[in-house]
């Protein structure tokens, strides 16, 4: 049986489907809205209860449509891991593009008419990003946001490209996509990018060795194989490099044959989950090492995970918040709308609903329309700086690093990357 539980929010009604059920919430048989520029949006559906799933308290507080928006919704589908080990993602991805369809709404909406949000549980696994796919096909959305990562985003983009359906990823960055210029993209750099400044603030740290530990997962290999061709590329030595799969909680024996090498610096590439204990556990096994990370690790589970052994620990990160007006006032609206601090990527997802926004106002609700319109996108203004699109249709931008002293992310200055 199908389920849908629809949230009426702030102006906007926010459909939440879990498990098998279609995006368009069993709204069978409903005449599909006319969308800007002559095209069909998928069909709305009836109010339902405002009540999050499990009791979530994911979305803001109910009220009644406001600024002027009227008429048929016009949907959108962001795709996100609400259940399952990847949860934390989901829900900073939501209140991202919850409190854009807010502000949205507040001021007038897309052409006039209101701006709905559906969301489609991926359930952090690979089978329920393809299955929120085919819910996607099938309701005839032109395109969606992806909120799953690099593995996910690769084994349905070919079908994407078949489909004519653009995908608009948040947060997968492998550089293979790159194939697929037209279907998807990206409001990040590639994994290339990423790697590239992994090493050079490796290199800006001191180090000539390194060695290396990363889960098993398309997106922390990509990282890793641009950071070490560069950095041998610029004189560097792997010492050594250990892989564990990304539901492993005990990494003492790959950090024992590391700690043999007797490495100064060590590069961990992780989620969130296991990147902190990785590190509390080589500190319990007298690893005494400069640690280097990415940007998925920048969160306070990370920091919470590690505890003291976090100290000191460097992040590189895409954009720049720390200063950034554009950022505060970002993480001051999210905090009024949707009632906590922004969580990681959250102003990605955030932007992600602004172009489409933009992008239907321009050029209607289509897929060529939103390609056409994010390939134009340059120096725009974002919570994170300025952004542009390269040819690739992946976003362009300021790179920064972190370290951590006390237990919190302090700034340390842009990455400049040539």
């Amino acid at each position: 049986m199908k389920k849908t539980i629809r949230i009426v929010a702030l102006a906007l009604s926010l459909v939440m489907v879990f498990g098998i059920a279609a995006c368009g919430g069993g709204d069978t048989g409903t005449s599909p809205s006319s969308a800007p520029g002559g095209s069909s949006a998928p069909p709305a559906g009836s109010a339902s209860p405002s009540t999050a799933p499990g009791g979530s308290s994911s979305a803001p507080p109910s009220g009644s449509a406001s600024g002027g928006a009227s008429g048929e919704p016009i949907k959108i589908v962001l795709t996100a891991t609400m259940t399952g080990a990847g949860s934390m993602y989901g829900e900073s991805f939501l209140g991202g593009c919850l409190l854009a369809v807010h502000e949205i709404n507040e001021a007038g909406g897309v052409n006039g008419r209101p701006l709905e949000l559906v969301l489609e549980d991926t359930l952090s696994t690979n089978e329920g990003a393809l299955m929120a796919y085919h819910k996607i096909k099938d309701e005839g959305y032109p395109y969606f946001i992806q909120g799953p990562g690099s593995a996910a985003t690769l084994q349905l983009i070919g079908l994407a490209q078949e489909d004519g359906i653009v995908v608009l990823g948040g947060q997968a960055t492998n550089p293979r996509l790159r194939e697929y210029t037209g279907t998807y993209l990206c409001m990040m750099e590639s994994d290339d990018r990423q790697g590239i400044g992994l090493s050079l603030l490796a290199r800006q740290a001191g180090a000539k060795e390194i060695a290396a530990i990363l889960t098993d997962t398309d997106a922390m290999h990509g990282v890793y194989d641009n950071f070490a061709r560069d950095f041998e590329a610029h004189g560097g030595k792997i010492l050594a490099k250990e892989v564990v799969q990304p539901e492993t909680v005990d990494c003492r024996t790959e950090l024992t044959k590391i700690k043999q090498q007797n490495p100064d610096f060590m590069l961990c590439l992780s989620n969130i989950e296991i990147g902190g204990i990785m590190i509390k556990q080589a500190m319990e096994l007298g690893m005494d090492v400069q640690w280097i990370t990415h940007n998925s690790n920048q969160s306070q589970e990370f920091v919470d995970a590690g505890g003291s052994a976090t100290e000191g620990v460097i992040v590189i990160s895409p954009g720049q918040t720390s200063g950034n007006p554009e950022y505060e006032k970002f993480s001051q609206a999210h905090r009024d709308v949707i009632g906590r601090d922004p969580g990681i990527y959250s102003q990605y997802f955030y932007e992600a609903v602004k172009i489409i926004a933009d992008s239907i106002e321009k050029y209607g609700y289509t897929a060529d329309g939103l390609v056409r319109y994010y390939m134009e996108v340059e120096n725009r203004v974002t919570p994170w700086g300025l952004l542009t699109t390269d040819a690739g249709g992946y976003g362009i931008g300021v790179w920064s690093s972190f370290q951590v002293k006390n237990g919190e992310f302090v700034f340390t200055g842009p990455v400049e990357m040539d």
